[in-house]
């Protein structure tokens, strides 16, 4: 597989975290250095790329730890709701996501249909993580937010 013009200039972590300093003209010290790798190293260096290379045009200070993981998390969101799943003509009508099959005693079960699965495995062929990057904060009930 061919390197983009990305990952050309950006071949790992410690470089995206170097092109964040330059493109703020920011000192990067050792251990600023050390935290920014420790608190990125889980997140898919694709995302880590993305978020570093788009960061200056969108804050207009240093973004730290946590804000560019809330970054990487758009970038991951965004691009899975990217790969819309849409019903065949097979289970659009009935069970959309499910057909059924009549097994050897023949009783009708229902399994995954095939553009279901094809879907997952679209989605899981990106390499990016389908959980979470980031925790979010903790939402309210309606209850606790009016006096």
């Amino acid at each position: 597989m061919t390197k983009t013009l990305l990952e050309h200039a950006i071949p790992d972590l410690t470089a995206a975290i170097a092109y964040l300093f330059t493109a703020y003209r920011r000192p990067l010290d050792t251990a600023t250095g050390l935290v920014y790798e420790h608190q990125l190293a889980a997140i898919p260096l694709r995302l880590v790329r993305e978020a570093v290379v788009q960061a200056p045009d969108a804050r207009p200070f240093l973004p730290t730890c946590a804000e560019l993981k809330a970054d990487c998390e758009s970038l991951r969101l965004h691009a899975l709701a990217a790969l819309v799943w849409a019903p065949c003509a097979q289970c659009r009508d009935a069970q959309p996501g499910w057909t059924a099959v009549t097994d050897a005693a023949g009783v009708e079960r229902l399994t995954r249909c095939r553009c279901w699965t094809s879907h997952q495995q679209a989605l899981v062929n990106t390499g990016l993580p389908l959980a979470p990057l980031i925790a979010l904060p903790a939402g309210r009930e309606a209850e606790e937010v009016t006096p």
